[in-house]
């Protein structure tokens, strides 16, 4: 599985990558803009059961770190206007509460927007982890 990356307002293919970064971000503010990606079956077939869960804050336990998913791309959506957070779940496992499902269709997934407020009173720079579980054949 890989991911690609979009502009969050035309929805143009930025990069293919595996790694979700929000660049640079001031404390007490949202990201600039927010990550938009669509995960893709690489030598999977049959992908089911995609969930997302934020396993790890880093050094950011305050902050709030949001989404939304769509099957199509929503132009402008901007960082801030996630209504739906991420419960923190550590050491995450397929079958862990607060999985977000994220719909597939035949070859690739929805569209998910995420964003992060950093909370004001933590400083330094540390990495927040993602896990994304999913049954194939």
């Amino acid at each position: 599985m890989y991911f690609n990356l979009y502009d969050y307002i035309s929805g143009n293919l930025i990069a293919s990558n595996n790694n979700i970064d929000f660049g640079k971000i001031l404390q007490g503010q949202h990201c600039v803009h927010p990550i938009i990606l669509k995960a893709f079956q690489d030598q999977e077939t049959n992908v089911s059961n995609l969930k997302i869960y934020l396993e790890n804050k880093g050094s950011w336990q305050s902050s709030d770190f949001g989404y939304y998913i769509s099957p199509t791309f929503v132009s402008g959506l901007e960082s801030g206007n996630m209504v739906d957070h991420f419960t923190e779940v550590k050491d995450a496992s397929s079958s862990s509460p607060n999985g977000i499902s994220i719909g597939w269709d035949s070859t690739s997934s929805y569209y998910m927007w995420l964003d992060v407020n950093v909370s004001p009173d933590k400083r330094g720079i540390n990495s927040a982890n993602y896990r994304f579980f999913f049954d194939h054949s």
